[in-house]
């Protein structure tokens, strides 16, 4: 970016912070058109750790995002977005993943706010596993030398923990998207063999990377303002693995969180929103009913499948930018 628009947007910010600060932001949009939008949280920490990732954000910013959505919008369950109609701009809230911050920290939050919310868990407890992949490879990077190697490409640091290819500048993680999960296993435990002086997660940090467990679901699920869904098994790219393996991680997840929680469980989010015709006619035979993705993939959308957009909100914005992106939402 030109230093004349690097300024430009500067000052862009500093007069939508003017404004946001008066209370006067209604002045920066058109009339709010009735629609719907689904936002998509992760993990909510202390204080925000962005050399650790974009997927966190901190208790005070997430308190302040509820506080300001619910004086604004009307904030409905992602079930009620998806079966009903309004006439009037709507909102709900989710999370993906299931970590054990959304229980410590995001839920005494969305009680005090009184915001509905879905909480989409992953189950590798199944497997023995007690993190996922892309939490594994964020906490390793930090050790990690500014230059990589993977599938015969190289990766630089560009941004912290962000590593882009030399050439393309394509992502670390949209190349492990498209890879096995024991290749990515195998990467990821190179960078851990490699580590300068770390070679296992700290239980103090345990916040930022485990899994919720059967029982700590099951009191998230308890919750007047918590509904469950399923993430999958393993977080894969669902639309690389074999149907038998795909109906595994339906069916099993299902099952493991219908345990835990004694409810029945029929809302899925395709982990990193990727899914295709067969993902979703396995999953709709496995007995969900309502599908959670990121960006709708056009070409094989029908009316007849529930399955809902999502924006994702993360920690490489602001507050009062993250508030200014869904208010322009409904423009």
């Amino acid at each position: 970016m030109s230093f004349s628009k690097r300024l430009l947007d500067k000052i862009t910010r500093s007069k939508r912070s003017f404004l946001y600060a008066m209370h006067l932001e209604s002045f920066l949009y058109s009339k709010r058109k009735n629609r719907d939008l689904v936002l998509m949280f992760h993990n909510v920490f202390q204080s925000t750790q962005r050399e650790l990732n974009l997927r966190n954000i901190s208790k005070s910013d997430f308190r302040s995002i509820l506080i300001y959505l619910k004086k604004n919008y009307d904030v409905v369950s992602l079930r009620e977005l998806m079966t009903t109609q309004s006439n009037v701009p709507r909102i709900a809230i989710t999370f993906d993943d299931g970590l054990i911050n959304n229980l410590r920290f995001a839920l005494p939050i969305i009680e005090e706010v009184k915001l509905p919310t879905t909480v989409f868990v992953t189950t590798s407890w199944i497997q023995g596993e007690s993190s996922l992949w892309p939490d594994r490879l964020s906490f390793f990077l930090q050790f990690a030398n500014d230059e990589l190697v993977f599938n015969g490409k190289k990766f630089r640091r560009f941004y912290k923990n962000q590593f882009k290819t030399v050439d393309t500048l394509e992502t670390l993680e949209s190349v492990l998207l498209n890879c096995k999960l024991s290749d990515i296993d195998l990467f990821i435990s190179t960078l851990q063999s490699s580590a300068k002086g770390e070679t296992n997660y700290s239980t103090s940090m345990e916040n930022n990377w485990r899994v919720m467990k059967g029982e700590e679901v099951k009191i998230l699920a308890a919750s007047q303002f918590v509904e469950i869904g399923s993430h999958g098994v393993s977080h894969q790219n669902l639309t690389l693995l074999s149907d038998e393996d795909v109906r595994y991680e339906l069916t099993e997840s299902k099952s493991y969180l219908e345990n835990a929680c004694g409810k029945s469980i029929d809302m899925l989010a395709f982990p990193f929103g990727l899914y295709n015709n067969s993902v979703l006619d396995i999953a709709q035979v496995a007995g969900y009913s309502f599908f959670a993705g990121v960006n709708l993939r056009d070409d094989i959308d029908t009316p007849g499948k529930l399955i809902c957009s999502r924006l994702g909100l993360y920690n490489d914005r602001s507050v009062i930018e993250q508030l200014h992106l869904i208010n322009s939402s409904f423009e």
